[in-house]
């Protein structure tokens, strides 16, 4: 199945893009995304969305796939399907 991976904005100077069509098998889930991402991207794609080693994701990056808000440690197995639309952003501030 095809999953869009949308990065914003530090995600794409580590990807060096800003939109990825990655393959997965049916029935491929977040875990299976992210451990592909890691594979192409490194080390340092996985530490920009988490804190250390815990596992822990960062409070400052969201992930939104087909529309919704995924906590990532709370839905580690969160389903994909064909076609789904997976963005990893970060919030944009000032003061």
């Amino acid at each position: 199945m095809k999953v869009t991976v949308r990065f914003f904005p530090s995600l794409c100077r580590i990807t060096g893009k800003k939109k990825l069509e990655v393959e997965l098998p049916e029935g491929a889930g977040i875990n299976e995304l992210l451990d592909e991402l890691s594979r192409r991207f490194g080390k340092k794609f996985l530490e920009s969305l988490y804190i250390s080693d815990l596992g822990v994701t960062s409070p400052y990056t969201s992930v939104i796939i087909d529309g919704k808000t995924v906590i990532l440690t709370k839905s580690k197995n969160y389903k994909l399907k064909n076609n789904s639309v997976v963005s990893f952003l970060e919030p944009i501030g000032g003061g």
